[in-house]
């Protein structure tokens, strides 16, 4: 199980005697109806999850958080190593409605599922309650098995990460070689041009 918090969104709605109310960040926990018509504080929020109407500062409602979800679904399920590898999944996401291919390939319901979590149209997304009902539909089986693929994944992408190290690591350690190597050969060759006079001390070179 997993909370997710707030995502730091205001909302500015009118209340039942039409006066402008603010909603405390830290208290809100308002459900509204989906694309509704209830207007909120533009510009607001954390705008890697935020959706299009949110950024457009139109009118939103929980279809804007379904969006914001899908985006968190491609998080989990993905395994970026910087933060521009993460924004610039976001960003095909976001944009082209495109995914990473191994996540498609091992993970081919969630990845329909974050795709339609971030449709652009709020309308065509799905509702809480239609991924939840999704989600109870499949047999504990079906999950500890999407869980054993994400793991695979996961060694799989470790293992091929120490196999670069390792190749870096040898490269390095043949270059060190080399320089070694000719370190001594010039250390020969100065040697081999240097005589000492044996009546002064004094080092002469042929």
């Amino acid at each position: 199980m997993f909370m997710i918090g707030d995502f730091g969104l205001s909302k500015m709605m009118k209340d039942a005697n039409h006066h402008a109310e603010d909603i405390d960040l830290q208290t809100n926990a308002m459900i509204l109806s989906d694309c509704s018509d209830i207007h909120h504080t533009a510009g607001v929020g954390t705008a890697s999850y935020a959706s299009p109407e949110q950024i457009e500062s139109k009118s939103y409602g929980t279809a804007a958080d379904v969006y914001s979800l899908g985006l968190i679904i491609l998080e989990l399920f993905s395994n970026f190593t910087s933060e521009h590898e993460r924004a610039k999944a976001f960003l095909a996401c976001r944009r082209d409605g495109e995914l990473d291919s191994g996540l498609k390939h091992y993970f081919p319901e969630v990845a329909t599922l974050i795709l339609a979590c971030t449709n652009k149209d709020c309308s065509r997304r799905p509702t809480a309650r239609d991924i939840q009902a999704e989600f109870q539909e499949r047999s504990g089986d079906e999950m500890y098995r999407a869980e054993v693929r994400t793991l695979k994944l996961e060694i799989a992408k470790k293992d091929k990460l120490i196999q670069s190290q390792v190749e870096q690591m040898r490269a390095k350690d043949k270059l060190i070689e080399k320089l070694e190597n000719k370190l001594a050969s010039l250390e020969s060759d100065m040697d081999a041009t240097a005589v000492q006079d044996p009546a002064d001390g004094h080092t002469v070179r042929n």
